[in-house]
């Protein structure tokens, strides 16, 4: 890819997710590397004010208009198709389904793209998607990839690369610490168990299921607290439903809501444990994060998580439903800190090969070839 080339990374939502948090961490790394990025979002939300903080390129679309149909529609995508044709360079959409949506606009522009699978889905939503298939689809995960390949046809298939470019990390920003001083630093408890979520709040994250968990726990002797870091997209009615259960169980003293955090590092070196009983994901950047912080972590096998997570190696493996499951085993992990260290000391070599430079450099691979057509 040579210096210079402009990479237009286009956000899913305006919120501040881990697909918009890896797109503007690219888009950083283009810029120090002399490329050019401009981030493209929908208005004004987090992402918009953090890629600006970051001294970001920004552009806003109206992706309403886009998914309403009729004249409106075809209005944003000629006027978004004319945006990108000026500006030229490649497209590189953080969402399959964003990408569906846009692909119209992408090749009226006649811009190379590229579609980021971020996220499990099913098969027809793919199909769905790359009917007009982009120059390549990357996904985070393996397991991501092959779905994708299952899920086209062979038309499709012979129209575009699917590469796999696993999710990765900031070592320097996440990396093992004194536990009691970040606990200090957070203002969480010194002389207790802290099981951490970091997810947006959202039913399939599994925020319901860590607190019948916690409330187990309690009802068992356990003094764990458990801190949900995270804010609700679109709404707030499931972050009231997450609340009531804490009411109804006389779990306040013991659970915090801590919405959006800039201080992530310090919670993950905090935490005595992560958890994230999903019921769908991709590849988490959550789970490789406390890895990388030696902080074990517990999770559903969704998607591209087995990759990261082996049963009993690198963490723990546990359905998204089974609350039980995961009372018993945190109570386990607290019981045993020899086993708890252990799993965290494997993960924690695994996650140091999951570099951002790395991940940036298979990148900047596809993009060359895309470049290239």
């Amino acid at each position: 890819m040579t210096r210079g080339a402009l990479v237009h990374q286009v956000l899913d939502t305006a919120e501040l997710g881990g697909g918009n948090l890896y797109a503007l961490a690219v888009a950083e790394r283009l810029r120090v590397d002399g490329a050019n990025a401009t981030v493209w979002c929908h208005h004004t939300g987090p992402a918009v004010g953090e890629a600006a903080r970051r001294g970001l390129s920004v552009r806003t679309f109206d992706q309403s208009n886009l998914k309403r149909g009729g004249f409106g529609t075809l209005w944003q995508v000629a006027r978004l198709a004319w945006k990108l044709r000026r500006a030229g360079g490649i497209v590189h959409v953080h969402s399959h389904v964003l990408y569906g949506f846009v692909r119209r606009a992408v090749k009226l522009a006649g811009a190379p793209a590229i579609a980021h699978v971020h996220i499990d889905a099913p098969a027809e939503s793919y199909r769905w998607a790359f009917a007009q298939p982009p120059a390549a689809i990357v996904t985070c995960a393996e397991f991501l990839a092959a779905k994708v390949r299952d899920s086209l046809p062979a038309e499709a298939l012979a129209r575009t690369r699917i590469v796999a470019v696993p999710n990765a990390i900031d070592a320097a920003k996440f990396a093992p610490g004194d536990r009691a001083a970040a606990k200090q630093k957070v203002g969480a408890p010194t002389d207790a168990s802290l099981v951490l979520m970091v997810a947006n709040l959202s039913p399939h994250k599994g925020q319901l299921v860590a607190l019948e968990a916690l409330r187990l726990m309690r009802a068992t002797g356990s003094g764990a607290h458990l801190w949900l870091a995270g804010v609700e997209r679109g709404g707030t009615a499931f972050t009231a439903e997450l609340r009531a259960f804490v009411e109804a169980h006389a779990l306040g003293p013991c659970v915090q809501f801590l919405g959006q955090r800039a201080d992530v590092p310090d919670l993950m070196r905090a935490a005595d444990a992560v958890v994230l009983p999903s019921s769908n994901e991709g590849l988490p950047l959550t789970l490789l994060e406390a890895q990388a912080s030696g902080t074990p972590v517990l999770a559903a096998p969704t998607a591209g998580v087995p990759e990261i997570v082996r049963h009993g190696i690198t963490g723990l493996l546990i359905a998204h439903d089974d609350a039980p499951a995961y009372a018993r085993e945190l109570d386990a992990l607290f019981a045993d800190p020899a086993r708890a260290g252990a799993l965290a000391t494997a993960a924690l070599e695994q996650a140091r090969a999951r570099t951002f430079d790395a991940m940036y450099s298979q990148l900047r691979a596809v993009y060359a070839t895309v470049q290239k057509g």
